[in-house]
């Protein structure tokens, strides 16, 4: 069922999306789509909650194979975030708004939680709490406004590479 629902967001938006084109996307009937989820909205935040839940794992996986290899963590975490949407930009950003329409704003900070673990943890390094707050809502910020803007591609190798610049400038904190 959301394979179905993203296919139909990234086609016709989330504000075209029924949960009469999800049943036929799906090719079930509409009693079996409420046999799951009450409403649409049910079933689009248990969506947005597995998307954000899968991209904060991705975020924590690549520090995690960054640090044991000895790579710049920084430079794997914000591959992995901006990765994790994938091809489905307009999928991502429909995920974000449902979160914030529902108020679940602790789904939208995971994978803020994520990026602001590695900004205070990094081996050698420490950076306050609140730096790797600013920081790290810095770097989502602009994924978020990537998403909106559809002439960013986020594999972009330059915009990568700005995203970490930011990071790497603001880490002000002396090698302990």
């Amino acid at each position: 069922m959301f394979e179905a629902t993203a296919n139909l967001i990234g086609r016709h938006g989330l504000a075209r999306l029924t949960t009469n084109a999800i049943a036929t996307e799906c090719g079930v009937s509409i009693g079996s789509i409420y046999q799951y989820f009450p409403n649409k909205q049910a079933l689009l935040l248990a969506m947005a909650e597995g998307e954000m839940n899968r991209s904060a794992a991705e975020v924590r996986a690549a520090v995690t194979e960054a640090r044991a290899q000895g790579r710049p963590a920084a430079d794997a975490a914000v591959a992995a975030l901006f990765a994790s949407t994938g091809s489905r930009q307009r999928v991502r950003l429909a995920m974000i708004e449902v979160a914030a329409q529902a108020g679940r704003s602790d789904l939208l900070l995971g994978p803020l939680a994520e990026m602001q673990g590695l900004l205070t943890t990094r081996a050698h390094r420490t950076m306050s709490w609140t730096a790797a707050f600013v920081v790290a809502s810095a770097v989502v910020g602009v994924l978020r406004a990537s998403l909106i803007d559809e002439r960013m591609d986020l594999s972009d190798p330059e915009l990568h590479a700005e995203v970490v610049r930011l990071i790497t400038a603001f880490d002000r904190s002396e090698p302990t």
